[in-house]
């Protein structure tokens, strides 16, 4: 996977630009340089890989049109809208005659899209209970009301197959009970968030899946004529998440309605209970830039991206092992979190940011410091780095000549540079 920040086109001259990077291009130099970079980033993707190119409103319709050009318009995924601030204050936040920006993008493109795996899915993550009294508010269905408070006996009628022949065990449950949220609450004299947090395990919802092992069990209980309320069954999986493991689902009802359980769609951190949101094409990273200053112990005033970005990128398009480049280095962000994640990574950068370069931020990340992602990996340090500086133009010959103390030494230095 390559990920680049690349520098900005500005049709406007901005302002008091400290950047280092030079943006004030005219289009077609912008274009030329980006175009030589793409063409070889192109070359360097393998038939798996993916390019994520993120930059700023105004360059990134030209690098669509270039990109479609250059990887084929059949290989564009995405373009991922990046919010990077708030836009607050009662004035407005206008900027001249303009709104205030506050979204950058990232143009996504396969190098083969038939040969492109899938990528991982990726989450946001928001306190349970305030999720729940959100949907309350804003009047949407919240489906996660019921509580499968007694399973009942389980009593084994049969067994169906799953197409590859496994064998699905079916299951009884008599007298199994159902309670709500609410009636729990009242009856355990507590909170509902105290509900949700007891019986996390229990609580769910029912769907109706197009699923070839439903079919199978609907038609096996039907021909044996039981008419429980609930059925369970067990089988191994040979995909998916729960692949190799023995697996239990629970039907309900005549129409075989299944059980989807709110612990799938959640996670248990610090004692808290957070739903997982499926990220789509919008990505917040508004709270991560309060302290981005400090991540990785360099700064760079402009440009700065932040690990928890990188590290959704990452995630979703590779695996460990699997190699990662970024041409626009910068601060070292994306080979600091390759780093934490036990990718591999190539890291090119033309300037020299002194004590915030890249290679300071890795030496840090080996010592085990704890800013950015390190505590949501469980990074404690470890790991090295290779990485080779570009001699001053002619500086190296020069310095080599002057060591030769006779003419044999000097054509000695000329058939070894040749």
């Amino acid at each position: 996977m390559i990920y680049i920040d690349v520098p900005y086109y500005f049709a406007k001259k901005v302002d008091g630009d400290t950047f280092k990077y030079n943006s004030d291009f005219k289009l077609s130099t912008w274009l030329t340089f980006m175009q030589n970079r793409l063409e070889i980033s192109r070359d360097l993707l393998s038939k798996q890989g993916s390019i994520f190119i993120h930059s700023n409103d105004e360059s990134q319709p030209y690098l669509k049109v270039l990109c479609d050009n250059i990887f084929g318009p059949e290989n564009f995924l995405n373009t991922i809208a990046i919010n990077l601030k708030n836009v607050a204050g009662a004035s407005g936040g206008g900027e001249d005659k303009r709104f205030r920006k506050n979204i950058e993008y990232i143009h996504i493109y396969a190098k083969d899209m038939e040969l492109l795996p899938t990528f991982n899915n990726i989450y946001s993550y928001s306190e349970l209970y305030e999720t729940v009294e959100k949907y309350k508010e804003e009047n949407v269905s919240w489906k996660y009301t019921s509580v499968l408070y007694d399973k009942g006996e389980k009593i084994y009628i049969g067994s169906a197959e799953t197409g590859s022949g496994d064998e699905i065990k079916i299951y009884e449950r008599k007298n199994p009970v159902f309670k709500s949220i609410s009636q729990l609450a009242k009856e355990e004299k507590c909170t509902e968030k105290e509900i949700y947090y007891k019986y996390i395990d229990r609580i769910h919802q029912t769907a109706m899946p197009q699923s070839t092992i439903r079919n199978r069990v609907m038609e096996k209980v039907k021909s044996i004529g039981s008419q429980e309320e609930l059925f369970s069954i067990e089988y191994v999986p040979r995909s998916g998440r729960n692949k190799g493991k023995l697996y239990e689902q629970f039907y309900k009802g005549k129409n075989f309605r299944l059980l989807a359980w709110l612990k799938d769609v959640v996670i248990k951190k610090d004692g808290r209970l957070l739903r997982k949101n499926l990220m789509g094409t919008y990505w917040d990273y508004v709270s991560e830039t309060k302290n981005l200053s400090k991540e990785g112990q360099v700064t760079l005033n402009n440009g700065k991206k932040p690990e928890r970005l990188l590290e959704h990128i990452i995630k979703t398009s590779t695996n460990p092992n699997d190699i990662v480049l970024d041409y626009f280095l910068g601060s070292g962000t994306t080979v600091a979190v390759a780093h934490k994640m036990n990718r591999q990574y190539i890291g090119i950068e033309q300037i020299d940011y002194g004590e915030n370069s890249s290679i300071n931020r890795l030496k840090h990340i080996i010592s085990g410091e704890q800013s950015g992602i390190s505590k949501d990996v469980e990074w404690q340090g470890g790991g090295s780095f290779v990485y080779a500086e570009l001699m001053e133009k002619n500086k190296g010959f020069i310095d080599a000549i002057r060591k030769c103390e006779t003419q044999h030494d000097i054509d000695q230095l000329f058939n070894f540079m040749l």
